[in-house]
């Protein structure tokens, strides 16, 4: 099983995932998805309601209602208390400058686990300031990607739906960390490496994810990553 390497470096514990069956009940982590309209959305609430050990308590609300949130809270109380925002894709939208997505990397606490899931990625990745660019194919299905850690790469696999990516560049370099990374073709015929999988040098808790990693293949990858954010403190299912 393919694991992303040091996703949660930020958190001051250093005690092993594997460690998490004896840890002591403490509480239920928060998880709000926020429903781009994607066929997908289905799959990343199970993908949290059937890990194996934690309990994750989940909130499902609408961009529509997230949005509405930037001018009646624009301190962003509402967000607040939740351990991860999980902003989905989406099926038709294409603006970069989405106002939800936005609004919720604008005014989320400081200690939040911002995961972004495709469009999302691409709207955290355009707000950090890199590029994103249009593939020659169109990306379904299974697709392999590198996993970067520790001077060496590792293959794993992922599910991907998806025409629009963020190319590894100097810019992009200044801006995201990459943690996985494919090589693609964009349309103007130049091959060049793209973000799978990245997190904000401004804010390590922002992390991307270019695929549908919440559906079928690539599932590991995803718990591989909330495993690390939750390194202790959880509440257990094996402990319930």
């Amino acid at each position: 099983m393919a694991k992303v390497k040091n996703i949660a470096k930020s958190r001051k514990s250093k005690k092993g995932v594997s460690e998490k069956s004896s840890t002591k009940s403490e509480y239920n982590p928060k998880v709000l998805i926020v429903d781009h309209g994607s066929d997908y959305t289905k799959h990343l609430k199970d993908m949290y309601q059937n890990h194996q050990e934690i309990i994750y308590d989940v909130t499902v609300k609408t961009d529509e209602a997230i949005r509405k949130l930037k001018d009646s809270d624009k301190s962003g109380k509402a967000l607040k208390g939740y351990d991860i925002i999980h902003p989905s894709g989406s099926r038709n939208k294409k603006n970069l400058n989405d106002e939800a997505t936005g609004y919720i990397l604008d005014n989320a606490d400081k200690d939040t686990h911002i995961l972004t899931t495709c469009y999302s990625a691409q709207v955290l990745a355009n707000k950090e300031g890199a590029d994103v660019g249009r593939l020659k194919d169109y990306q379904k299905g299974k697709q392999e990607i590198e996993i970067h850690g520790r001077g060496r790469k590792q293959k794993a696999y992922i599910h991907k739906e998806h025409q629009w990516a963020i190319p590894v560049n100097k810019k992009s370099e200044s801006k995201l960390e990459a943690i996985a990374t494919s090589e693609k073709e964009f349309e103007d015929g130049k091959k060049t490496r793209i973000y799978e999988i990245f997190r904000s040098k401004s804010n390590p808790r922002h992390i991307g994810i270019q695929g549908h990693g919440e559906q079928g293949v690539g599932k590991d990858l995803m718990y591989s990553i909330l495993n690390q954010i939750h390194a202790k403190g959880y509440k257990s299912k094996k402990a319930a």
